[in-house]
């Protein structure tokens, strides 16, 4: 078997990740992990490097620099805050080894209460963005579900677009496509890659037949409205690039993002935390 390489992403979630490592640690993988708060130490040890970044450089610009050291063809990128049976793991490794056209692939995400805590998204029509997991529109379930996959459970499912929460890839197709675009600091890096990987003739999956739990919104958590601000802009960066509509119309897409930051500020400055309904 190839060996396989896991890339985490620390930023004050220590703690997770030697929950992780401990995990891991009777398991011939080779960890590598970007640490962008220096401050939350975490050792080198066995299979284990880590890499002190001087500034919280974002998720993306993180991965591109940490999988420069991964040696494995088959790459892990995996959130600090899930939990999963280390079988999960290998079943995606054999997936991927055994399906050349397939660049990433990911299993099914529920969180700790049981809901669906949906990673892939439907990218081929804009509009369905309107309806998106935090969106008013939400409650227009048939274009909600849709963007999202949760009317499909089939055991394989080809998707349009995936997050990176536990996402395992190609490392060649990754470097082929130049990584993640380092314009996009958190959020949307992921979706961005899942267009490109998609235009030039690569396949995404879903396994649903394998389940990883998520403790949604650590990082969220952890600087509200400075996540919340990054999270916004990386959209808006999102849709200007890859949908012409939205380009055309930036503008307006710019003067609500400034609109969302004046409201952001006031929450900081009366310390009102931005709450995703999915979190409870």
């Amino acid at each position: 078997m190839d060996k396989i390489s896991i890339i985490l992403v620390n930023y004050h979630t220590s703690e997770l990740i030697k929950k992780i490592l401990k995990k891991l640690n009777e398991e011939n993988f080779e960890v590598v992990i970007w640490n962008n708060s220096p401050s939350d130490k975490i050792e080198n040890h066995k299979n284990v490097k880590v890499i002190n970044s001087k500034t919280n450089i974002g998720f993306g610009p993180a991965i591109n620099r940490a999988i420069k050291y991964a040696s494995s063809e088959y790459v892990l990128l995996l959130n600090p805050d899930c939990d999963f049976e280390i079988d999960v793991i290998y079943k995606l490794y054999e997936f991927l080894k055994n399906n050349d056209i397939a660049f990433a692939v990911s299993p099914k995400v529920l969180t700790h209460n049981n809901k669906i805590w949906p990673t892939a998204r439907k990218l081929n029509n804009p509009f369905l963005f309107l309806f998106a997991r935090r969106s008013i529109f939400r409650v227009f379930k048939k274009f909600h579900n849709e963007f999202l996959y949760l009317n499909e459970n089939k055991e394989i499912l080809e998707v349009e677009g995936l997050c990176a929460t536990f996402l395992m890839l190609k490392k060649s197709i990754f470097l082929k496509l130049n990584g993640f675009d380092e314009k996009f600091f958190f959020y949307a890096e992921d979706l961005d890659l899942s267009l490109r990987a998609r235009r030039n003739g690569y396949k995404l999956f879903i396994l649903n037949n394998l389940i990883v739990y998520h403790s949604v919104g650590i990082t969220r958590k952890i600087k509200n409205s400075f996540t919340e601000f990054k999270r916004a802009k990386s959209l808006y960066l999102f849709l200007v690039k890859n949908y012409l509509l939205f380009k055309i119309i930036s503008p307006l897409l710019l003067i609500g993002l400034l609109i969302y930051l004046e409201m952001l500020m006031l929450r900081e400055l009366f310390d009102l935390k931005v709450k995703d309904p999915l979190w409870k």
